[in-house]
């Protein structure tokens, strides 16, 4: 009977050892937590925003791996969730702005880790339509950033405003104005004499409903009122063109010579370009005579011919201080007979001539 026990005894510990064991773990034994996915962020739109159907959607997001670490940009990629259908690739890095249909909509940012271990998240907005869409007012020139124009002669505005409801804005409802001379006038386009220094120039433009739409551009004025341009010969070429607007007409580089004749003591000045280069044709002869006036030592001079179905308009405006050279603005506009004019703009410096 004892012996039976006895046998009992062993048998009973030899099950409890196993399960013991199984219960315990050494120092060394580690357990290798499954990895973090990674996670994408949005901050724009928030949800629930609405936005205006007349201004681009700001897509503005983040994405970091596992381990907490940014994403680079080229990780993240944005969709339109589309019901039923495969969602639509918008675009890719942490900010886009697009422009949205009217409606209700879901944007879902992607965040790859890899192909296959990405971190998702969604937000929905709506686009819709204002009640009144505010007016575009858009300055053609000058040209927004321009360091070259000379103060006291005449600086030429144009631009123009239109309303999604109105259509084209009246010249009555284009104001020009200036931070350093204030009230420049209205219309597409004008003739102003800015003072010297650097202008925030504002085309303001407002709707039949009393709204307000606005373009701004800055632009610095030169002069050099104590050493006036003077009689002479100099060198002139531009150093790029700009053609404001939609211009299919090509030009080359434009460069000849120019002789001043400045009325001492007056507020006249004449001009003669020969020898130009670039197709430019002012006569039949290839000569340019300018005249036009003088105002503080800067000079702004013109003319206009009409050669076939094309009137051609050169100006120039410069501020020169004889004999280093000098800055300014070379203008020429090409208006075929019936059709839309052609501007064509390029920054000149003049140096006198040594030949």
């Amino acid at each position: 009977m004892a012996r039976g026990r006895l046998i009992n005894a062993i048998l009973l510990l030899a099950l409890l050892i196993p399960l013991a064991m199984v219960g315990c773990s050494s120092d060394d034994d580690t357990t290798t937590p499954p990895p973090a996915n990674p996670k994408a962020t949005i901050t724009s739109p928030a949800a629930g925003d609405t936005v205006r159907s007349h201004l681009a959607v700001q897509f503005r997001g983040s994405g970091v791996n596992g381990a907490g670490n940014p994403l680079h940009p080229d990780q993240l990629s944005w969709f339109e969730v589309m019901e039923g259908e495969d969602d639509v690739l918008l675009g890719t890095g942490e900010s886009l702005d697009l422009m949205m249909p009217v409606g209700d909509h879901q944007a879902k940012l992607v965040a790859y880790e890899t192909e296959t271990f990405t971190g998702t998240s969604t937000v929905d907005f709506t686009v819709a339509d204002p009640a009144n869409f505010p007016p575009v007012a858009t300055i053609i020139e000058p040209i927004d950033g321009e360091d070259y124009l000379p103060a006291h002669v005449r600086t030429i505005f144009s631009g123009n405003g239109t309303d999604n409801e109105d259509g084209d804005i009246a010249d009555a409802d284009l104001h020009w104005s200036s931070s350093l001379d204030g009230d420049l006038g209205t219309g597409r386009s004008l003739e102003y004499n800015l003072s010297p220094g650097t202008h925030i120039i504002i085309l303001t433009t407002m709707d039949s409903a009393g709204i307000a739409g606005a373009d701004t551009i800055t632009v610095i004025t030169r002069s050099r009122p104590a050493n006036p341009v003077a009689d002479g010969n100099y060198y002139f070429g531009n150093d790029f063109w700009h053609r404001p607007g939609e211009c299919s007409i090509e030009r080359g580089d434009v460069m000849g010579d120019i002789t001043f004749d400045v009325e001492e003591g007056g507020d006249t000045a004449t001009a003669v370009i020969n020898d130009i280069a670039g197709g430019m044709i002012c006569s039949p002869e290839g000569i340019c005579e300018l005249s036009g006036e003088l105002l503080q030592g800067n000079v702004w001079v013109f003319s206009e011919v009409t050669v076939g179905d094309m009137t051609t308009r050169l100006e120039i405006s410069i501020s020169v201080d004889k004999p280093d050279n000098a800055v300014g603005l070379f203008r020429l506009i090409e208006t075929p007979d019936g059709g839309p004019s052609c501007i064509h703009r390029g920054r000149i410096g003049l140096a006198l001539n040594t030949f």
